[in-house]
């Protein structure tokens, strides 16, 4: 049963490469706004997750325009959020998300609001919004066409991109210092594996029954 369990859990993990472990709350200091999320398959650098509504990250990989609902950003010296290949992510009034400036040394923390805003806190505790990060909803996100890198594009059957800010239009809120859970249940999906497999076995071992009954009338006949 152990060798069985095994085998299983590997058959599983090979017939669903992109399901994501289920994470627990990840706690991050001020000092550390480097991850978000959303819900669905979203996750980021200073970890958090949407409440309340769905939505992607808007990004710009070269110019052009990409979704991604996994994202471990972080800040470049220019002050853009960026993914891991470079592409950076964008804000409600269009164009590249400005953190500029978070590289000036004025504020001593920076975090991260459920409506997007990225608020900067100086050394005399006085909030700046510096800018606030755009999140886009789809008629059919199964229709979204994917490019790599954890990325979509946008095709004739997801619809066009409703951008918007976090919390208004069906858009979930942020919620900085969480990861979402795997809408995956491994102990019940891993159950129905085995049992597949067990139906699958016995099967089996009738036609291997049958056929060894056939035999051994054909030699009765012989």
């Amino acid at each position: 049963m152990a060798m069985l369990g095994a085998a299983a859990l590997a058959m599983w993990w090979d017939m669903a490469p992109d399901m994501r472990a289920e994470f627990e709350h990840w706690h991050t200091h001020e000092h550390f706004p480097e991850r978000l999320a959303l819900p669905g398959f979203m996750r980021a650098s200073r970890w958090a997750d949407a409440k309340g509504g769905d939505g992607f990250f808007v990004l710009s990989n070269n110019g052009q325009q990409t979704f991604s609902r996994a994202g471990s950003f972080s800040l470049d010296n220019s002050g853009h959020l960026v993914a891991p290949d470079g592409s950076k992510v964008q804000s409600t009034a269009g164009g590249d998300l400005n953190l500029s400036a978070l590289n000036s040394g004025t504020y001593v923390s920076w975090s991260i609001a459920p409506s997007g805003a990225v608020n900067a806190v100086d050394s005399t505790g006085a909030t700046t919004t510096l800018d606030t990060i755009a999140t886009a909803t789809f008629a059919n996100p199964g229709g979204l066409s994917r490019i790599g890198n954890s990325q979509f594009e946008t095709t004739t059957n997801s619809g066009p991109a409703q951008i918007g800010s976090p919390g208004s239009g069906g858009r979930g809120n942020l919620t900085a210092g969480y990861l979402e859970m795997s809408n995956v249940d491994l102990a019940s999906e891993l159950t129905n594996l085995i049992i597949s497999e067990r139906g699958f076995q016995a099967n089996s071992r009738v036609i291997t029954t049958s056929d060894e009954v056939l035999q051994s009338l054909i030699s009765l006949k012989n």
